[in-house]
């Protein structure tokens, strides 16, 4: 069975005020709670942040997401 949120785009966000602290990368896969992306990137949980999943075609993406 796959997770829901592959195939979505993350990005990371700090949770006080929301600020957006990456751009959005397409879920590849997802190991440990922490997402990895088409890009070859592993999204770490990082203290104060949190991950913000999206299934629309965000406006910033990363470069090698696209």
């Amino acid at each position: 069975m796959s997770d829901p949120l592959i195939g979505q785009y993350v990005r990371r966000i700090r949770n006080d005020d929301w600020v957006q602290l990456t751009l959005s990368h397409l879920v590849e896969s997802i190991i440990d709670d922490e997402p990895v992306t088409r890009c070859g990137r592993r999204l770490r949980a990082i203290e104060g942040t949190a991950f913000v999943y999206r299934p629309v075609f965000p406006t910033r993406t990363c470069v090698w997401c696209t």
